[in-house]
């Protein structure tokens, strides 16, 4: 967004026809509510756009709700009601393989987590952030890791 004001031309997303973004006025839906989209699509709220949101599970799209975003119970009613669509959602099994791989370059770190030093993870996940060219999601990836460790 260049202003609070403007939508710039969504590089992500689908434009259905618009010719001008306009708070209020502009209906966005929004698919993904982890991390990085909660971010996102809070700055949509906070410059007054109209956001419809959908996630897999409800209860990680409460912030936004919150905030006045609107609950679509499926992406094809997110869509009907939307004049511009994004998308922020993450590919578990891209992230599971990193992981997996980082996992396997540093067992000595490995070792220190199964010891009950969790704070090591921060290794791993800097191995896949460095890997994936900070394109993961730093919570999902530390989730990632403990649980393959567990």
């Amino acid at each position: 967004m260049s202003s609070p004001t403007t939508l710039a031309t969504p590089v992500a997303g689908y434009a259905r026809g618009v010719s001008a973004y306009e708070p209020g006025s502009t209906p966005i839906g929004w698919v993904g509510t982890g991390v990085m989209g909660t971010s996102m699509c809070g700055h949509l709220l906070a410059g007054g756009y109209p956001v419809t949101v959908y996630s897999r599970t409800r209860e990680r799209a409460e912030p936004l709700l919150q905030r006045g975003a609107t609950w679509a119970d499926s992406p094809a009613e997110l869509a009907a009601n939307s004049d511009v669509v994004f998308s922020m959602v993450s590919d578990d099994g891209a992230l599971t393989a990193a992981v997996d791989e980082a996992i396997a370059a540093n067992p000595a770190v490995v070792a220190k987590i199964r010891e009950g030093k969790v704070a090591a993870a921060g290794v791993l996940v800097g191995a896949v952030m460095k890997a994936t060219r900070g394109q993961a999601d730093a919570a999902r990836l530390r989730e990632l890791i403990l649980e393959r460790l567990s």
